[in-house]
């Protein structure tokens, strides 16, 4: 950098913020690595106008030196601009009391809940006669001062999670099931102290980890880091379009059987991010929970089908709208279908009603892979590649209007989220 400086080059990009061996931060945790420091440095203190140095010294010193960088303020008008500006560049994985409010602004953006992972090992150490295994008290000190902190600067907390990843065989550590219910019900005292107004206070969740029955927590379990291969997934499968099948498949379950929580592992880092962790552009698995979030509402219905196992199907309340939505997921390599719907009520003894027809278009969204590779990583709604040949820009995700007379055709591999707005299920009404 120096040298291209001195040599008035005006564009200097490192290979890369993140990805590879050579990214500014870690691929898999996200904590800077070495280069990330001293580019920090010379981002913050050299300025653009390059001085003349001359040097009595060893060769194997290299000096540069430029005008002292101006102290700037920060300046964002928008939440996108603050986002790039402020979080795409920095790691806010290590929170300290200079991350913290760009962690808190980002959320308010994007309108997110924070679950903070909370240190249950602080004051343990692990154990000379069994590996991976953490032994004595924990020492809530530190977790006192951090939830002090939040609430002397008003931010708030959806929920603080005690510990990740310490149940069962653990991954890098564990602790006793008896050891760890014990401090856990310490931090919900703790929370609760400091919270006085029950109205506002965080939940306290569990750790996260492989199921254990010994863990088994009395109030239900959440689905905190899903995804389809762990330990930062698998790179020829997690990013691309095949992966969206266990994905959608796992939620649709998941609501079946009325799970409250379902987060994917994760948004961006290793490879089952829903963002590239090199260009920020969405990979596949993107799109479809994209289409999840706007089109599924919280009511979940019972569907009931005539066809193949290969055909999944999985309907709720349209959200915030009148009608119902249903996801179709076909897992057959070879076999498309034609779908009708019917009204099943309860009344009617568990007997389908005549086909429904409708009398407003239909509003469809098609996933399907570009040149039907499986593996690839462009995906296309209703038949339009969502990322542009030599372009960053995404399109928008705008429905396909089908008359309702027509059935619901649905090609082999792809998945498909149907709105029929003029459905009328009791339970949406």
């Amino acid at each position: 950098m120096g040298m291209a400086a001195t040599y008035d080059q005006k564009v200097f990009c490192r290979q890369a913020l993140i990805g590879g061996n050579y990214g500014l931060l870690s691929a898999t945790t996200f904590i800077p690595n070495p280069d990330y420091y001293g580019a920090l440095l010379w981002h913050r203190l050299m300025g653009s106008t390059v001085l003349a140095v001359t040097k009595e010294s060893d060769p194997d010193l290299r000096v540069y030196a430029h005008c002292a960088k101006k102290k700037c303020t920060f300046m964002a008008t928008t939440c996108g601009e603050y986002l790039w500006q402020r979080l795409v560049g920095s790691t806010l994985l290590a929170v300290t009391k200079e991350s913290d409010p760009d962690l808190r602004v980002y959320a308010h953006c994007a309108k997110k809940k924070l679950t903070f992972g909370l240190n249950a090992l602080f004051g343990r150490n692990e154990s000379r006669t069994e590996k991976g295994v953490w032994i004595g008290d924990w020492q809530p000190q530190n977790t006192r001062d951090f939830v002090k902190y939040t609430i002397s600067k008003g931010y708030k907390v959806d929920s603080y999670e005690f510990g990740n990843q310490l149940c069962g065989s653990g991954i890098g550590a564990r602790v006793d099931a008896n050891q760890y219910r014990k401090y856990f019900i310490v931090l919900k005292n703790l929370v609760k102290e400091l919270y006085a107004d029950p109205e506002t206070r965080p939940k306290v969740l569990g750790t996260g980890c492989f199921y254990d029955e010994k863990f088994r927590p009395q109030s239900g379990a959440l689905v905190s880091e899903s995804r389809g291969a762990f330990n930062s997934g698998s790179k020829d499968v997690s990013p691309t379009f095949v992966d969206g099948f266990w994905y959608l498949d796992q939620m649709g379950m998941a609501t079946t059987y009325d799970q409250k929580v379902f987060c994917r592992q994760a948004l961006i880092g290793g490879n089952y991010g829903l963002l590239s962790a090199t260009t920020f552009i969405p990979n596949p698995d993107y799109y479809g929970a994209l289409l999840w979030h706007q089109l599924m509402g919280s009511t979940v219905l019972a569907v009931t089908k005539e066809s193949d196992p290969y055909l999944r199907v999985y309907a709720h309340c349209a959200k915030k709208k009148p009608g119902v939505s249903v996801i179709f997921i076909n897992l057959s390599k070879h076999r498309s279908f034609n779908i009708t719907l019917s009204n099943l009520k309860s009344e009617d003894d568990g007997k389908p009603n005549d086909e429904f027809v409708g009398k407003q278009n239909r509003e469809e969204y098609h996933l399907t892979s570009l040149f039907g590779k499986m593996k690839g990583v462009i995906v296309c709604l209703n038949d339009v590649p969502m990322v542009q040949p030599g372009s960053r820009d995404i399109l928008a995700m705008d429905p396909r209007l089908v008359d309702a007379s027509a059935p619901i055709y649905v090609v082999a591999q792809s998945i498909a989220y149907v709105t029929v707005r003029d459905f009328e299920a009791p339970a949406c009404v």
